[in-house]
This record gives structure tokens, sequence and C-alpha cells, in this order.
């Protein structure tokens, strides 16, 4: 069966409206969060879940999914063009006491899946009510910050047929479709963070994914296992891209597929199979 989660007002969120809308009336059933995070029905692994964060998680409990995830993985790393440190906010607040201000302000965020706080730049003892009452020992990211011009949400899919695509060379088409695109021949759709779309920058980010991400070059020496979803990626994925004010294009974190929302422009067909090969993913233990 599909379960599909209703919001505290017997609704659907668009997410799943999208994903109703793509199983049709009869194939799918509702239900609130506080019964299922009650453990009022068991889920098997025959069937499809989605929901909130918090759903999802207790989702993965209920099959004993073990479950870890990298916001940068250490294949993308060389694109993250700032440093990136692992800390505690206890740490940092140590640090931020001693003087009252961070004479390097640094950017933070959570580090755990359940995040506890948005991401902010700190740099005086003001800025602490940002953490919403995070504790001490929640561990978190640090960075330098950086200015991005333009920001963008990427959703990869990875099946047989995209395989099949390796070492070829394509000039991918791309449909703009309201406030995303999608790339056929990669399965990716790119979405803006922003009302304003900087098509300059969109066209640097495809460029970006199809001649780094995906090796679509011709380079005759790229091996198969090069290719990044060989590197242990999930099958469905999501990459937060930006276009840096020095004009280099880079990854800002990347984004487990259960936990990403639908932009307007992908239809309910693709944002499904988005988070469908995600589950079936998980299920067959593939973090």
């Amino acid at each position: 069966m599909n379960y599909l989660q209703f919001n505290d007002r017997g609704n659907f969120e668009p997410e799943e409206q999208a994903l109703a809308n793509y199983f049709g009336e009869g194939n799918y059933v509702g239900f609130y969060k506080k019964h299922f995070l009650r453990d009022k029905f068991q889920i098997t692994k025959d069937d499809f879940i989605a929901g909130d964060i918090n759903v999802m998680f207790h989702a993965m409990k209920q099959l004993g999914i073990e479950y870890s995830y990298d916001d940068y993985p250490a294949c993308l790393k060389p694109y993250l063009h700032r440093n990136i440190w692992e800390s505690t906010l206890g740490d940092v607040k140590k640090e931020l006491f001693e003087e009252g201000y961070l004479k390097n302000p640094i950017f933070i965020k959570p580090k755990d899946s359940l995040k506890k706080f948005t991401g902010f730049v700190l740099e005086t003892i003001d800025d602490l009510s940002n953490c919403k009452g995070a504790g001490n020992q929640t561990k978190i990211w640090c960075s330098e910050p950086v200015r991005f011009t333009s920001e963008f949400r990427c959703y990869f899919i990875n099946d047989e047929y995209q395989k099949d695509l390796f070492g070829e060379i394509y000039i991918p088409r791309v449909m703009r479709v309201m406030d995303a695109w999608i790339n056929p021949y990669t399965c990716c759709a790119i979405g803006s963070f922003r009302k304003e779309i900087n098509e300059e920058d969109f066209y640097k980010v495809e460029d970006f994914i199809r001649e780094e991400l995906l090796c679509m070059r011709d380079k005759r020496d790229i091996d198969r296992r090069d290719w990044m979803f060989y590197k242990g990626f999930p099958k469905a994925f999501a990459l937060d891209l930006g276009v840096l004010s020095t004009g280099e294009v880079a990854l800002i974190e990347m984004n487990d597929a259960f936990s990403i929302g639908k932009y307007n422009g992908i239809d309910d067909k693709t944002y499904a199979k988005f988070l469908i090969t995600r589950w079936e993913d998980l299920k067959n233990g593939r973090n």
C-alpha cells in the first residue's frame, strides 16, 4: 500500500498531493502523523510511505533501516570552494563568549539529520537566538561565509536508462517549466531558490552538472566507476548548487530525496519517481 501523510487540517501538502495524483484514487491511504508516530499502524517493506522528516525516520525505525547521511560527500569536497569543518555548538559558544564576538564570523548549521535550527552566520552573542534552544552537545557544520549570487536545487534520479548513457556525449536539451528545468538526458531537474532566475548562472550550473559531476565530456580515459552514481551515492538525491561572487559553481550541500519538497515546475510523475526510487533504495539498505 502507498501511505501519504495528511497535514493537521486533514489535507495533503503539495508533495503528498502530487503523489496522490500519481497513484490515483483508491491506490493510496492517507494518515495523520500522530497516529503513525504512536504506532497505530505498521508498514512493511512492500509499502511506500511519504511524509515529513519525523514520519520518514519513524518509518525507517519500524523497518529496521539503519540510516546515515553526509551533507558533504568526499568526492564532492573539491567543489565546496570554502573551508568546512565539524564542531559542536558548545565549542563555538566558548570561543564566542571569550570576546563577545567572533573576529572571523562563521556560518553554522546542524550536522544531525533532524535539523534543530536553520543555518546562519554567527558573529555576536545576539546571533545565538537563532539556535532555538539547541544544546551545547549539538553537532554542527562550520564554514567560512561566502556570497552566492544564485542558488539552485538540482534533483537527480538514476536508473538503468541513465546508466546506459555513460561515456556518450550529449548536448542536453533543457526545457524551462515555470521555475524549474527538466534535463531529459541526466534526469536532473533544476529549480531556483529565488523568484528572479539568473539564466546565465543557470546555464553555468547546468554545464557544471553535465561536464564535471556527470563526466559527460570528451574524456576517453574516464572509467565507469568515476561516475558520480557509482561512488555509493543514493539513486535519488538533490544537490544545492550555487554560483559564487567569484563566478565559480560551488556545492552548497547534498540532500536526501525523502527530505526534499516539490518545485512548482516539476511534474507529479517526475517527483513521484524521485521519492519512490529513493524509498526502494533505503529498503535495500543503500544509504
